[in-house]
């Protein structure tokens, strides 16, 4: 699974690497954001290589959120709120711009993103968030895998969740770049790689 979860990468990275986008304030810091959930994608990937699981799943949360605030972006963020984004970037203390909650993202995106994305980031919350808060937090979760080992099947799912997340930031991009041919393109990447993903509904 490591394996064809770099292949996938490369993929995309090939498939993306060369592509302009137009740099208004809302696709310059959405940009970023797929760039971030990409990072994260590949750290946790090097993390279960290199035998460190629990810091690889704990960084499975921070995925989820950089993925899901490309989303919300993507689909309800403005020029507007982009460029408040932009302006502490040369202030000290670094302060964050008002941003919805977690839960207000995905309202937002369940009111006008299609259906399937909606579908795909609240079923991975619903199923995920208490665990996942948990290995964030020291909590239960960890502390039970700490003492009795990992299961090769969890591991293998985390790197598919990832790998889902990974998928939804490269769409994300492809979707900035208006070429309708380069989203098929990435669909087609997700199609040849189905084995490293959960059950895709986008």
């Amino acid at each position: 699974m490591l394996q064809r979860s770099e292949a996938l990468d490369a993929a995309f990275t090939e498939l993306l690497g060369s592509v302009h986008l137009i740099k208004s304030p809302r696709v310059q810091v959405t940009e970023s954001i797929c760039g971030i959930a990409i990072e994260h994608g590949r750290s946790i990937r090097a993390l279960i290589a290199s035998g460190h699981p629990t810091s690889a799943t704990a960084l499975l949360r921070l995925q989820f959120e950089t993925a899901t605030r490309a989303v919300w972006l993507i689909y309800t963020g403005s020029d507007e709120w982009a460029l408040r984004y932009h302006a502490p970037a040369g202030q000290a203390p670094v302060k964050e711009p008002d941003t919805p909650s977690m839960t207000e993202m995905l309202d937002s995106i369940r009111e006008r993103a299609p259906p399937a994305v909606f579908i795909s980031l609240n079923a991975f919350k619903a199923g995920s968030w208490k665990a996942m808060n948990s290995y964030v937090h020291g909590g239960i979760h960890p502390f039970i895998y700490m003492q009795h080992g990992y299961l090769v099947d969890f591991l293998i799912q985390t790197l598919r969740n990832s790998n889902g997340l990974s998928g939804m930031a490269a769409m994300v991009f492809a979707m900035m770049s208006g070429d309708a041919g380069l989203a098929r393109s990435v669909r087609e990447v997700q199609e040849a790689h189905l084995d490293c993903f959960p059950p895709l509904n986008i």
